[in-house]
């Protein structure tokens, strides 16, 4: 499942930018998550959700997204 196959694309941008970007995990169908998932307007799992420092979006996608499509994004979006 696409979800699952995020998870060590996560753990990869992690490992590759460390403190320079945060990765939160919500999971949109428990109660715990579902006012994260009405807040950023989830409609797909799984999505990701581009912040910049400020707390504004500057990017999403729905589906997969290999790393190396995330990290052009990171880049574009400032993160070195």
């Amino acid at each position: 499942v696409p979800c699952k196959m995020m998870v060590p694309v996560m753990e990869k941008v992690e490992s590759t930018y460390g403190e320079k970007v945060k990765v939160v995990f919500h999971d949109v169908w428990t109660d715990e998550g579902q006012p994260e998932g009405r807040k950023y307007g989830i409609r797909a799992i799984p999505t990701q959700v581009f912040l910049d420092a400020d707390g504004k979006e500057f990017f999403r996608h729905e589906g997969y997204f290999p790393f190396e499509q995330l990290d052009q994004v990171l880049k574009q979006g400032g993160v070195n």
